[in-house]
């Protein structure tokens, strides 16, 4: 008959391997689904950006195609010089959460030619569009435009503007 000899201060310890072993893995899942909630959260910011500057694009062609634009440029006797738009009812760019803003400024005037007959100029508009998406995203986007001027000789054109 064989006898067994008692484990001494052994009991327990493939246990204990087992119990480190699953800690170690519920750590590293832990931190894999970290990173993925962050990655989701980035994926979920540049898309709204993104849709904010899509938005503030489409709302700037907008404006410049609009009948009304040259109507709406500020000229000299504009008290403010600048001159908020207001975009139609039926712009695919202006629909909820997307949404922009727009607004025309006078920024200056450029001498291009004189004769003894014409003063030419050309007036320099901004156009600021501020396109939003839902309240965390927006994005910005500035152009200029010239538009051609002739006026009689003797002409002073006052120094204003609107930045």
């Amino acid at each position: 008959m064989s006898r067994r000899r008692p484990r001494q201060g052994r009991e327990g310890f493939a246990l204990f391997i087992v119990m480190m072993l699953v800690a170690m893995l519920a750590v590293g899942a832990l931190s894999l689904l970290d990173m993925v909630n962050l990655d989701i959260i980035m994926v979920g910011e540049e898309r709204r950006f993104t849709r904010a500057k899509e938005a503030a694009v489409g709302g700037l062609f907008e404006m410049m195609n609009d009948v009304e634009t040259p109507d709406n440029l500020p000229n000299l006797n504009h008290s403010t010089l600048r001159e908020d738009y207001v975009a139609p009812a039926a712009s695919a760019f202006n629909v909820q959460p997307e949404r922009y803003e727009g607004r025309f400024e006078l920024l200056r005037i450029v001498p291009l030619s004189e004769s003894s007959h014409t003063l030419t100029r050309a007036v320099v508009h901004g156009l600021h569009t501020t396109g939003r998406s839902g309240t965390r995203a927006s994005s910005d986007i500035d152009v200029e435009i010239y538009r051609v001027m002739a006026y009689r000789p003797g002409t002073i054109l006052p120094r204003k503007h609107a930045r």
